[in-house]
């Protein structure tokens, strides 16, 4: 399993970079002019499509990775269920528990930013039909490519959590809070690119009744 995350982890930061690269690409084709824009044009709607693919691999990892941990934590709680002695079976309950409600707050922050992220992306889908959206786009991207990077570092910490009942070990501790303040840092990346995605937005369509996000209930 320690392998596979590896491989996986590697797999996220190879995506992330390779969605980099064609960006900066697809704005340095912009700057050369028409001629060049329309020689490339398939090239990087192909290689968009292809990281797609990655992602979508990337994800069937992520949830792979969560179902083992969950099937590793109901085993662990078999386990309390099935010991005698109450005292330590209400601290083994407690300590499973805890670790539960940690992944639980990190997975209604992911929940929180898709939500945002499918409200601004309600909006650019019917504004595209009138203007170019192509900033916006790419900023919602990179906004995603964030969030599945923080779901990959939960993946990790979910894994960790469920490898045994027994209380963490300094070194699990410590790349636990690692982990922890990755996510962290990602979520803080993840929902700067929201506003600066929502500011784009507003740039390029008038505020009608309450078709526009708020940026202040962000």
């Amino acid at each position: 399993m320690k392998k596979y995350l590896t491989y996986f982890v590697l797999s996220i930061f190879v995506f992330s970079f390779s969605f980099s690269l064609a960006n900066a690409q697809e704005q340095a084709n912009k700057q050369k002019g028409e001629q060049v824009k329309f020689q490339t044009e398939n090239q990087l709607q192909e290689k968009k499509e292809n990281l797609q693919q990655e992602r979508i691999q990337i994800k069937n990892q992520i949830q792979t990775i969560r179902e083992t941990a969950q099937k590793n934590l109901e085993q662990l709680k078999e386990k309390i269920r099935a010991e005698k002695n109450i005292q330590k079976a209400k601290l083994m309950e407690n300590r499973i528990s805890g670790r539960e409600i940690a992944l639980e707050r990190f997975d209604k922050a992911i929940q929180r930013l898709e939500q945002l992220k499918e409200k601004v992306l309600l909006i650019t889908q019917k504004l595209e039909q009138e203007t170019e959206i192509s900033e916006v786009k790419n900023l919602i991207t990179e906004m995603e490519i964030k969030i599945t990077e923080a779901k990959a570092k939960i993946a990790q910490m979910s894994e960790l959590l469920s490898n045994s009942i027994n209380q963490l070990s300094l070194e699990e501790k410590t790349k636990l809070k690692t982990l922890g303040q990755e996510t962290q840092a990602l979520f803080t990346q993840a929902h700067q690119l929201l506003k600066n995605s929502i500011k784009e937005t507003k740039a390029l369509m008038p505020c009608e009744n309450d078709s526009c996000i708020k940026e202040e209930n962000l």
